[in-house]
């Protein structure tokens, strides 16, 4: 009998709904520039947790995968969560 090969069927991410670019930092009272952040770093902007947590993320990637794996969440065999940023100590993200 052939022994079934695991194989990651789809990735999913979850990003924050509130942005902040490089040029709000001037409106915190930080003297940059997007231009001298861009050059330096490459990043344009960041996403912010304000009320989501990183399990709320993780569902929205985990829901985002499963479309691109084209499953059901029954026919799930295991979901991976890595964070590290948890919601809570005990127990982890990777239980919720």
């Amino acid at each position: 009998m052939k022994r079934p090969s695991p194989f990651i069927a789809g990735t999913g991410l979850g990003l924050p709904a509130t942005v902040f670019t490089n040029a709000e930092f001037a409106t915190i009272g930080i003297e940059t520039t997007d231009e001298w952040i861009v050059e330096r770093t490459g990043i344009k902007q960041r996403h912010l947790a304000r009320t989501e947590s990183a399990t709320d993320l993780a569902a929205a990637a985990g829901r985002e995968a499963m479309i691109k794996a084209k499953v059901q969440p029954g026919e799930v065999d295991l979901i991976v969560v890595g964070t590290a940023s948890p919601d809570r100590l005990l127990p982890s993200a990777a239980v919720d």
